[in-house]
């Protein structure tokens, strides 16, 4: 069995997930020629499923956004690196040696621009919302507002901003931020944080689903996120007054090494794997590669839970029959690369988060 390198401190004795991931489409079932059709039919991503991918570094937060990594941990799981955001994703991007680093698309962007992440460039969203707000049993007969205890969950994450426009927060208002999701998950278990109460916490998916079908849990769904943004949007006549189902929240970055377009087809091939993976779970519940990733494990490729929850919770979550909010897409994912992200960002007002400038975004960016 190949092993793949999950790097990450003793946190809790639940299982880690990461940190992304929700847009509105529906599901139903899709070839895997139609998943191809619609990635390559609204981007310039060039196909070539016989080029090697299998030596190519990547790092990506154990959880959502992992799971468009299946294909490449199937070929060589030993190159796949799954950790924290804060602990292993952001200190890869900062030391500059793997070739393709998915993580939180603003505060990786806003590193570049201050000069901490030097040997990366912006390719476009991966995710595209998949937080929930959960209420803990001190929360649940109390109104989201600035008199409540909030955490949230990241580094300077676009959902905590997202949170404050939605519920009129204040901007003084603290909101805490927890290492990752399954922090903030037993946190909302508990209703503590380091023996504090708290009443309200931000989950990613497929966290949410996993603690809210444990017997004799106390917390509950408060409410999605992102369709509350994506009303909240819609009433601020955003996005040509169609509003916006999703934020972008992870993002792909990839090492400037490949930005002479020497390895053209290398890297092609590469996003074409990861879009197809999101693609596959933005407009089919992932059943493609949901099935891939039950072959890979049967098969002893990698671990069951290599992707921070086992795979029935998983799929669980991509259902929208099936997971806490009901709503197709919950895990987040984009269906293709093109997000205009530098619009939402201009259109959405968020404090802290402003466009990301032409420099630094890759050649392989639809954006630029």
């Amino acid at each position: 069995m190949n092993k793949i390198k999950i790097l990450t401190p003793v946190l809790t004795c639940f299982s880690l997930v990461g940190l992304f991931g929700c847009s509105n489409t529906s599901a139903s079932s899709v070839s895997s020629k139609t998943i191809s059709s619609a990635v390559n039919s609204s981007s310039s991503l060039a196909v070539s499923s016989a080029v090697d991918t299998s030596n190519l570094k990547i790092v990506s937060p154990v959880g959502a956004p992992s799971l468009s990594l299946q294909s490449f941990m199937r070929d060589n799981s030993t190159n796949i690196t799954l950790g924290t955001p804060k602990d292993v994703v952001l200190p890869a991007l900062i030391k500059g040696e793997a070739d393709i680093v998915i993580f939180d698309l603003a505060t990786g962007a806003k590193q570049i621009a201050a000069g901490k992440i030097n040997n990366y460039t912006v390719v476009g969203a991966l995710t595209l919302g998949n937080v929930d707000i959960i209420a803990t049993a001190s929360g649940k007969n109390k109104q989201l507002d600035d008199n409540a205890s909030i955490y949230s969950f990241g580094t300077n994450s676009i959902f905590t901003g997202i949170l404050r426009s939605v519920y009129g927060l204040s901007s003084d208002k603290a909101i805490p931020e927890l290492a990752d999701t399954s922090v903030a998950a037993t946190a909302a278990l508990t209703g503590l944080v380091e023996g504090k109460e708290v009443d309200f916490v931000l989950v990613a998916e497929p966290q949410v689903t996993r603690i809210l079908s444990q017997e004799g849990a106390t917390c509950s769904l408060y409410a999605n996120l992102t369709a509350k943004w994506a009303e909240y949007s819609l009433n601020q006549g955003l996005n040509g007054g169609k509003g916006y189902s999703g934020y972008p929240q992870a993002g792909i970055f990839l090492n400037k090494k490949y930005e002479d377009k020497s390895q053209d087809a290398l890297i092609n091939s590469a996003l074409d794997k990861i879009y197809s993976a999101s693609a596959d779970f933005a407009l089919n519940s992932g059943k493609n590669v949901l099935a891939a990733i039950n072959e890979d494990v049967s098969a002893g490729k990698y671990q069951s839970n290599a992707f921070g929850v086992g795979l029935p919770m998983i799929t669980k979550a991509a259902s929208s029959q099936t997971n806490p909010s009901k709503v197709t897409n919950a895990l987040g994912f984009a269906s293709n690369k093109n997000f205009d992200f530098n619009k939402f960002y201009a259109e959405a007002k968020l404090s802290g988060y402003p466009a990301i400038k032409s420099q630094y975004l890759s050649s392989y960016c639809s954006n630029k």
